[in-house]
């Protein structure tokens, strides 16, 4: 399972995850009750991402983007192809059994100013939390960032977001937490 996973990430520099992973399904977290198919988000996928965003509870909207001002269509779209923009790597997970629906995005978005940096931001709809997702999601983005060569990963969180805070410590790499207030900045070494 995991050993595969890391043979396929330490084979090439990713720019692109490999197509093996697309038909890849990874074995089940603890608590994901149902396959789930990991792959790169591309352009074909913004209708998906778009309407998983269109899902998300208030809270979860908080929590992501600090403001429970709810995306319309058009603010869900442009979204979803920011996030499928070729400056950035996204993975999308989607269920491996039914229609297509996205059910969480995990993004790694090169910092332009700071050569080997990059930021990270995990996105799980609502009644897929807590069964582990965004950990494996988190994991694969570490993977690829060491593929990738980057030396850290950062990612900004409200200090109340106690799931990215357990996503990040299971994420198994050495990290520090910088406060400021209601934010936190963690910082992930690669």
């Amino acid at each position: 399972g995991e050993m595969r996973f890391v043979m396929i990430f330490s084979r090439t520099l990713i720019d692109r995850i490999p197509p093996l992973l697309d038909a890849y399904l990874p074995p089940p977290a603890p608590r994901i009750m149902h396959p789930v198919v990991l792959r790169r988000a591309s352009s074909g996928d913004e209708p998906l991402i778009a309407a998983m965003l269109g899902t998300l509870s208030a809270h979860t909207r908080y929590l992501r983007y600090f403001t429970t001002r709810p995306l319309d269509g058009a603010q869900a779209l442009r979204e979803a192809r920011r996030m499928t923009s070729a400056s950035q790597t996204t993975l999308l997970a989607a269920q491996a059994r039914g229609p297509a629906e996205a059910i969480a995005v995990a993004e790694l978005v090169p910092d332009r100013g700071q050569p080997g940096v990059a930021e990270m931001a995990v996105l799980v709809r609502d009644d897929e939390q807590g069964k582990g997702l965004g950990t494996l999601l988190g994991q694969y983005l570490l993977r690829i960032a060491r593929a990738q060569e980057l030396r850290q990963i950062r990612a900004v969180v409200l200090a109340e977001n106690r799931a990215a805070l357990g996503m990040v410590r299971r994420m198994g790499a050495p990290y520090t937490i910088v406060s400021h207030e209601t934010e936190l900045e963690i910082e992930i070494e690669v």
